[in-house]
């Protein structure tokens, strides 16, 4: 990582280094002072020259994943430098994309409104493509924003797109979201399936209770009618007998 003050400097007496967690923690990493330039996992160079700093993580893990920039302390003043984001992937974690639209549960039929449809690509990187959408009826590629890039806690890279589309477009189904992966060439796809069939799978437990478990339990009643009165009537033939 690389951070930098823009400023020449004779000599630095200290250069620490912090990241930046998720929810805006600080957390110190290490420090250097003056020549000392190795302490366990991390390498620093000093170029006072051109006030620029570098930090080197050996054994690099996914943890350490996060914004890290320096303060350098030099003639009894502390100036903060510029930040580097550093993203570890772990290639055997399977990347994830989700397509979703905020509020769709609360829509009522009828709905006339623009949807804002969300794509959500979870264990990216950085260097992946651009999130491409694709809507039906639509020819051109639709003018999407692209959040900023989030690190997680367990240094996980997130990355979100968004777009705006009509109601029609979002019940006819079809709308798709896509993200290439530069490394391998592989593309992950979320789409937006037709309408009727998130109603039938919301149907599947009313049309279970409909079809099956209430004709179930009549069926079982009407057996233990049936028994019932069958006992009783033997019952009757027997008093009837004995007297």
């Amino acid at each position: 990582m690389q951070c930098s003050i823009g400023t020449a400097l004779v000599e630095s007496s200290l250069i620490s280094w912090y990241r930046a967690r998720p929810g805006g923690v600080l957390e110190p990493v290490t420090q250097f002072i003056r020549h000392v330039l190795t302490t366990g996992r991390y390498t620093g160079e000093i170029h006072n020259e051109n006030g620029s700093f570098s930090l080197t993580i050996g054994n690099v893990q996914r943890s350490d994943s996060g914004l890290y920039f320096c303060i350098v302390r030099a003639s009894r003043t502390f100036t903060p430098g510029s930040s580097s984001r550093l993203v570890v992937t772990d290639p055997e974690i399977i990347p994830s994309i989700q397509f979703f639209s905020p509020g769709s549960d609360e829509r009522k039929s009828g709905w006339t409104e623009s949807v804002p449809a969300v794509c959500l690509v979870r264990d990216a990187s950085p260097l992946w493509g651009r999130v491409l959408w694709t809507i039906p009826g639509v020819s051109a590629e639709p003018e999407s924003g692209r959040d900023e890039g989030l690190i997680g806690p367990n240094g996980a890279y997130t990355v979100t797109s968004h777009v705006t589309i009509s109601a029609e477009q979002w019940e006819s189904g079809g709308v798709e979201c896509r993200v290439l992966n530069n490394a391998t060439g592989e593309i992950f796809t979320a789409r937006k399936t037709n309408t009727n069939t998130h109603k039938d799978a919301d149907c599947f437990p009313y049309l279970v209770w409909r079809y099956v478990l209430i004709p179930g339990v009549l069926v079982t009643m009407w057996i233990h009618f049936a028994v019932v009165h069958w006992k009783d009537k033997k019952q009757r033939g027997r008093f009837q007998e004995e007297i």
